[in-house]
């Protein structure tokens, strides 16, 4: 460990004003705006945001509304970054943000202000839009919008009828995007508006996905404004996905449509619906055919098997609803695996010779190293249906979903034990090598499973499951008791959340657990690690204590705030093993002194500096060892005269001598005892 710097000063305005409450039941945020409690906008709302009135002090004139959002949901911070760096055409205009206390959640929550859009496009049962309409008012300004998004290497996963708002701009009316925030990826999304392999996955595991996925929620979209009513609405979402398997989106879907419907718009829901993301249309062909340009490849049914598999007394002729029906039921399922029967039917039945090979692979595998049901039935049903998230027990999501999943979900004992062995069978390297060539190849993303894989299986804070949470989840709050109900979204937040937190305190513990240790590994890498090495050591000891004490130091140095004077003080009274680690009484008597002073001070900084400084626990080290060997070399001394005295004859003369070196010696001893009580 090295000693860190002396804190910078802090910038005058860089600590935020928490927001304020006002008189009428108004929040002040950002010393500007007020959120008008007592104004709700429903029209607004989304499934996981509450919306209400906004004013700006400044610009009252502003049309503004907020959403208050669910606490306990993670939120989708790569888009977030996007909006705050610029207002981008055909979504919601971020205004400004801010984490408040909110009467109905438990703690903070997140609160994001918007320029307020139009009316909502509609709320069902209404009357049929126009096709005509429907084409200017909402596929193009929906793919310019989602044009823009995919050229930021973004998606929106939120399109459906109910999150669409009409908006005045200098081409005319058309439709604003809502909110895709507050809430993982596609998290609202009905299973209605959703592609097969997403709606498979746990919806708040469903991941960033692909361009592709708002092309189909819009083309659900525009069926619904089509038809005046949501297509099977009476549907429950399992019957709904089950039957989009087993029949195709389009064929499913269309199973309602009016006798009227224009083949032009018919050309349009064929190509959007596409179950096979690789053939659905891309904002390139419906462009063109917005330009009436050409037409497109139209889907067919799904791929059937050349032969039929029957499991549960129900016949598959998909490997995908076969890899459903075998999920559902793992120990028939993997029963069925094992016979030959089976084996038979992936080599004729399975289209890809790699994945029919890999399937037989398995088998073997298992034949060798009789594997759990649940495992055996993960791994197959991967090959099965490659597009499908990765599906084990009950979690169930692609790998870019797994945070959002974990984070959703981590009080779940279940979910954390799921995924700790999904990342141990290493189920997503199979997953990979089942896509494309380009993704069983993604170094990155191999490289982060290897992380995964190697934060699992190292103890101490700092890593396990806590650290596979936050490196999965850029943007989380820190989820450690010591902290919440406060909302730690950024490293520089933490350590005012504890200030705060220490003047609360029951009992002495210490201010840094396997949360707050795994969020400022995973926000700060690199500069703690030495520090992470020390917090393994044992409770109470000495080194733990420098663990501590450096890792908040060297935040403190990089952050601020410059003075925290009851966390510096929290942190002191850890100390005292550091202090009787010395060995210099003298060195010991001045540490305290200085040190309790140095504590009022705020500064965790100067602490480190004066108790935990690498050179001073050396020199300390040094000087007690040369006492030592001293010490040991004066007792071999005394030994020897002593077996040499005894030889001697006892008369007077030798008595006499006897006693003088005796004398002698003793007041040797003395002398270097005297020295070596300054070192113990």
């Amino acid at each position: 460990m090295t000693a860190v710097e002396k804190p910078t000063a802090t910038e005058p305005g860089a600590e935020k004003a928490p927001a304020a409450p006002l008189p009428g039941g108004e929040i002040l945020l950002k010393g500007r705006y007020r959120l008008l409690r007592e104004a709700p906008l429903p029209a607004y709302d989304s499934p996981t945001a509450k919306a209400y009135a906004v004013k700006d002090n400044l610009h009252p004139e502003r049309p503004l509304f907020a959403h208050v959002c669910d606490s306990g949901l993670p939120l989708r911070w790569p888009f977030l970054e996007q909006q705050r760096q610029q207002n981008m055409r055909g979504v919601l205009q971020l205004v400004e943000e801010e984490a408040i206390e909110w009467p109905s959640e438990q703690g903070m929550c997140p609160v994001f202000i918007y320029m307020q859009p139009g009316d909502p496009l509609c709320s069902f049962p209404a009357g049929p839009m126009t096709v005509k309409a429907i084409e200017a008012t909402v596929i193009a300004p929906a793919i310019e919008a989602l044009r823009q998004l995919e050229a930021l290497d973004l998606t929106h996963r939120g399109i459906r009828p109910d999150n669409l708002f009409m908006a005045e701009n200098k081409e005319g009316a058309g439709v604003l995007l809502g909110d895709c925030v507050s809430a993982p990826s596609a998290y609202n999304q009905p299973v209605l508006f959703e592609p097969i392999e997403s709606a498979l996955a746990d919806p708040s595991g469903r991941g960033r996905g692909k361009i592709a996925d708002d092309v189909y929620a819009l083309g659900v979209t525009v069926l619904a404004l089509l038809l005046g009513d949501l297509p099977a609405k009476d549907v429950d979402k399992e019957a709904i996905l089950k039957r989009k398997i087993l029949k195709g989106s389009y064929n499913f879907l269309m199973g309602k449509r009016p006798p009227t419907l224009p083949l032009r718009m018919m050309e349009f829901l064929k190509g959007t619906l596409h179950d096979d993301s690789q053939k659905r249309w891309g904002l390139d062909q419906i462009e063109d055919w917005l330009d009436e340009r050409r037409t497109h490849e139209l889907p067919g049914v799904p791929n059937i098997a050349p032969h039929v598999f029957t499991f549960r007394k129900e016949q598959h002729i998909t490997g995908r609803s076969l890899a459903c029906a075998f999920l559902q039921h793992p120990q028939e399922g993997a029963k069925a695996i094992r016979e030959s029967r089976f084996e038979s039917w992936a080599a004729r039945s399975i289209a890809s010779p790699d994945h029919a090979r890999a399937v037989a692979e398995e088998i073997l595998k298992d034949r060798a190293a009789l594997a759990s049901a649940e495992r055996l039935v993960a791994r197959i049903a991967i090959l099965l249906d490659p597009e499908a998230p990765i599906r084990y027990k009950d979690f169930s999501a692609p790998i870019d979903g797994f945070g959002s999943l974990l984070a959703s979900r981590f009080s779940d004992d279940s979910a954390r034990r799921n995924f700790s062995e999904i990342i141990r069978y290493q189920l997503p390297q199979l997953w990979l090598s089942a896509q494309e060539p380009g993704m069983a190849k993604n170094r990155k993303i191999l490289q982060r499973l290897h992380r995964l894989q190697h934060f699992l299986n190292r103890r101490g804070l700092g890593f396990g499951i806590e650290r596979c949470l936050y490196e999965l989840t850029p943007g989380l709050r820190c989820q450690s008791s010591l902290v919440l109900p406060r909302y730690c979204a950024n490293i520089s937040e933490l350590l005012p959340a504890l200030e705060a937190a220490a003047g609360e305190l029951e009992k002495l513990v210490e201010p840094i657990d396997s949360h707050i240790a795994a969020f400022v590994a995973s926000r700060f890498p690199g500069k703690v690690d030495s520090f992470l090495v020390s917090l393994a050591s044992s409770a109470g000891s000495a080194e733990r204590a420098l663990g501590v004490l450096g890792m908040l130091a060297s935040l403190q140095d990089r952050h601020g705030p410059a003075r925290l004077a009851r966390l510096a003080g929290w942190v002191w009274k850890l100390l005292p093993p550091v202090i009787g680690s010395y060995h210099n009484q003298a060195l010991r008597r001045r540490l305290e002194e200085e040190g309790e002073k140095t504590a009022g001070q705020g500064s965790l900084v100067a602490i480190y500096n004066l108790v935990g400084n690498p050179s001073q626990r050396r020199a300390d080290q040094r000087a007690y060892a040369i006492a030592r060997s001293q010490f040991t070399r004066s007792l071999a001394e005394t030994a020897k005269l002593d077996r040499k005295l005894k030889g001697l004859p006892l008369t007077s003369l030798v008595l006499g001598q006897m006693f003088a070196v005796r004398l002698s010696i003793l007041i040797a001893l003395v002398a270097v005892s005297l020295m070596i009580s300054q070192y113990i």
